[in-house]
């Protein structure tokens, strides 16, 4: 019954983004003559009203494409209204009607986190405030009607050591030398992680609702056991929504395995926000206190601290720019390994007329040790700096899922040789989120 509700739901709120989107158009009320031939299964006579409605526009081919999709949803043919409508995003990733169907459909189809992303394209990055506040008003919808979810992953891991396989074999620390030794630089060889995490809501009023989130996540090396991780988290808080402000509080905790052996537990609090700054703006939030305890290494017992602030705006539905600032500060009961590290983060997301997605990412950061590093009169001091990207294209879809290329340049440049580095990470992964 659920499910057939949120149908009809989107079959609705589909005729009436239709409508909106033509409302400035002098053809309007042949426009809602469609929607009204759409509802009551009048598909031939729609296609006829739409083509006359259309004429010789230049977008017409997009109308024509976007009704199909559409028919194929009214008719309960969702995957392949899926299509049919991210056909429409590759010719014009800016015709926000389809984006918004393929949002409900996602939704429908139970992928919720693709859906939100997508809706929020539409709320922030439309200028139309009819599209607006119809992609406000599903987003909501959303949260009541899809109370839990899951999601999972399988990643290959590439070889590597504790310091990046850096090529250093002897590293300077103030006025001495080390020398490495081979187990310090052996190599976990390749590993795959995988893992999955899930939500449950309850709603205890308009406002409030009480939100459990559990994941696991697990690493496992082909030649050894030594890097081999393990980890389960969880935490339980209460968001709190007033307009399109929301707020979430609550208990958060995780532990670890390493070499499946008990590593460290951590506990404590999390707060998060989401607040518009302007229709086309959102300010997200995160501050996170957690008590640390380490099984066998009671030195590196303390307390983590962090903290960021993102701010998004949408340039349009199909181009998004973002920055962070984050701040960690970490304290154990060794002063060598307590520091601060402070990043900052641009992120450029760009989707493209033929089907590409692109995201470009380049970053800064620095850590700074408030001890003497372990052999020297020197503070460790490190720089970092990033920069990559991601590349997805919708025509490479396989059933709903496409193959994405991330690159990313790491250069890390220390007053303790030991961690200087140059990394290139290369990955392939599926996503589901277009």
């Amino acid at each position: 019954m659920r499910l057939c509700k949120v149908a009809f739901l989107c079959v609705v709120l589909g005729l009436m983004a239709s409508a909106a989107a033509a409302r400035e158009d002098p053809r309007a009320a042949a426009m809602a003559e469609l929607s009204q031939l759409l509802a009551t299964g009048q598909y031939d006579r729609a296609r006829a009203i739409l083509r006359k409605a259309t004429g010789n526009r230049p977008d017409a081919a997009l109308h024509f494409a976007h009704l199909e999709g559409l028919i194929l949803a009214r008719e309960g043919r969702y995957e392949e209204a899926l299509q049919m409508f991210r056909s429409v995003l590759v010719m014009e990733p800016n015709f926000t009607p389809s984006r918004l169907e393929l949002s409900k459909l996602l939704f429908l189809t139970g992928r919720r986190d693709a859906a939100l992303e997508q809706i929020e394209a539409v709320q922030l990055g439309t200028e139309d405030p009819g599209l607006r506040r119809l992609a406000q008003g599903f987003r909501n919808r959303m949260v009541l009607e899809r109370p839990y979810g899951f999601s999972g992953y399988v990643a290959v891991l590439p070889s590597t050591n504790i310091n990046k396989a850096t090529d250093n074999v002897v590293f300077n620390a103030g006025d001495n030398e080390f020398h490495i030794d081979d187990d310090s630089r052996r190599k976990s060889g390749v590993g795959v992680a995988f893992g999955g995490s899930s939500f449950r809501s309850w709603r205890l009023t308009d406002v409030n609702s009480l939100v459990w989130t559990g994941s696991a996540d697990i690493r496992k090396y082909g030649s050894t056991t030594d890097f081999d991780e393990a980890a389960l988290s969880t935490s339980l808080t209460v968001d709190h929504r007033i307009g399109a402000f929301d707020v979430s509080f609550g208990p958060t905790a995780d532990f670890r395995w390493l070499a499946w052996k008990p590593y460290a537990g951590r506990a404590g609090v999390t707060l998060d926000t989401t607040r518009p700054l302007g229709e086309r703006t959102r300010l997200f939030t995160n501050v996170l206190l957690m008590r640390q305890d380490y099984v066998d290494l009671n030195y590196r017992d303390g307390w983590l601290a962090t903290g960021s602030a993102t701010v998004r705006h949408m340039l349009s539905p199909s181009l998004a720019l973002a920055a962070t600032g984050s701040r960690l500060a970490e304290r154990t009961r060794r002063e060598h390994l307590d520091h601060n590290d402070y990043r900052l983060q641009v992120q450029l997301d760009k989707e493209w007329s033929g089907g590409l997605l692109t995201t470009l990412v380049a970053g800064a950061g620095r850590s700074r040790y408030l001890g003497e590093f372990p052999g020297t009169t020197a503070e460790r001091r490190d720089e970092t700096w990033s920069v990559g990207g991601r590349l997805a294209h919708r025509g490479w879809s396989f059933n709903g899922f496409a193959p994405q290329l991330r690159y990313e340049y790491t250069k890390q440049k220390s007053n303790i040789s030991f961690y200087d580095y140059d990394s290139h990470d290369v990955g392939i992964s599926l996503i589901r989120s277009f």
